[in-house]
């Protein structure tokens, strides 16, 4: 945990951790508690958490199954004052890091955490449907596959603001549509509820119909 500088020299404030899997509940519910200042119910933030590495851990044993060379991103969580001029979530090429901002966390937390809910973006588009706990693993999923893209392409992922464009042309983005393709393989394997595997079903739809345009 300390302060990191960014690309433009912005100072901000973060706790990287790099086996995110291999930490347990506790280990969790006390870095929220005592490390990050985490606003909301330690236990559900941690699952949270835990759900999300989870999603990193997939990536990776998929990947390692097929002999690719991977090394997985570490965990970022960004919290205090930092928390304002970042995305709820991203992949900090950078640093191989899976970055979420703790403003985020605690927004899911608070939800109901076994209903199947629409997460929409600002303008009212939904980007998810499902639980707390499966769009917590999708983050892990879709952000940990940016990292292979990255790695597997040998440059940086293009920065775009997901807000500047419809949802199907954002997703039909190579390195969005394959970690789409991902989140629904990774999935069904974990579990998801037909309501999500369908949901994401249409998202690969729609941009695929972009991409042959």
């Amino acid at each position: 945990m300390g302060e990191n500088t960014n690309e433009t020299g912005t100072i901000f404030r973060a706790i990287n951790l790099k086996t995110p899997w291999a930490i347990s509940h506790e280990q969790y519910m006390e870095l929220l508690q005592e490390h990050v200042g985490f606003n909301g119910n330690y236990d559900t933030g941690a699952s949270l958490l835990m759900n999300l590495s989870d999603g990193i851990q997939d990536v990776k044993q998929n990947y390692d199954r097929q002999g690719l060379q991977y090394e997985p991103p570490t965990l970022g969580i960004i919290f205090g004052e930092s928390m304002r001029h970042y995305p709820s979530a991203y992949y900090n090429d950078r640093d191989n890091a899976v970055m979420i901002n703790l403003n985020l966390l605690e927004d899911m937390a608070f939800m109901p955490q076994e209903e199947i809910l629409d997460f929409k973006r600002d303008d009212g588009f939904v980007t998810f449907r499902g639980t707390m706990k499966d769009m917590a693993h999708a983050i892990g999923v879709e952000e940990a596959h940016h990292a292979l893209f990255v790695q597997q392409k040998g440059e940086q992922k293009d920065l775009v603001d997901p807000t500047n464009l419809p949802v199907d042309e954002y997703h039909a983005r190579d390195d969005e549509y394959l970690a789409l393709l991902a989140k629904r393989r990774l999935g069904i394997k974990r579990g998801y509820p037909t309501e999500t595997v369908d949901f994401l079903s249409r998202m690969i739809k729609d941009a695929a119909s972009v991409r042959l345009k």
